[in-house]
């Protein structure tokens, strides 16, 4: 009797731990979401909101506000009161050197190249009519807030291109 009473005992604590104590959250995969989905879930699901804490990062592969890592692994299942670390892209690094090729020597489509392969944010062409520069190449270029050999990707540089004489 004593035997089946403690083997009763043990059923019934591993059920109240299944029950009331084992943690029944499972952890989605937040790469490549959002702040706001993981404030969503974390409300949905009840989670302590000071236990969320977010560090941000420059990172040149992945856009704005994405999600590069999470501290405890998609699938796991967690309490709601779990302590969870993001990293969030900041986007490219704007402080970044990059360097200034040859501008007036580029056609409108090398200019687009070079800005979309530096993600270059503040970098702008501008087209107008120019009578002596043909269509498609560098008319003029200004930087604002640094020079050529100081260009970084916070920059601001507007490039004039031409759209050839005026019709």
């Amino acid at each position: 009797a004593l035997l089946i009473a403690a083997a009763v005992l043990l059923v019934l604590a591993i059920g109240a731990y299944f029950l009331f104590f084992a943690p029944k959250i499972e952890m989605p995969d937040f790469v490549g979401k959002t702040r706001t989905d993981v404030a969503a879930w974390v409300k949905q699901q009840g989670i302590e909101t000071s236990g969320v804490i977010f560090d941000d990062t420059y990172d040149f592969d992945s856009t704005e506000g994405t999600i590069l890592k999470q501290s405890v692994p998609a699938g796991r299942k967690v309490k709601n009161n779990v302590k969870l670390n993001f990293t969030l892209s900041l986007g490219p690094d704007p402080d970044e050197s990059i360097s200034v090729p040859d501008l007036s020597s580029m056609t409108k489509d090398d200019i687009q190249a070079w800005i979309t392969s530096n993600k270059l944010l503040k970098t702008k062409t501008v087209t107008a009519y120019n009578d002596e520069v043909a269509e498609n190449e560098v008319i003029d270029y200004s930087f604002s807030g640094c020079e050529a050999d100081t260009f970084t990707r916070g920059c601001t540089l507007k490039i004039n291109v031409s759209k050839g004489p005026a019709p």
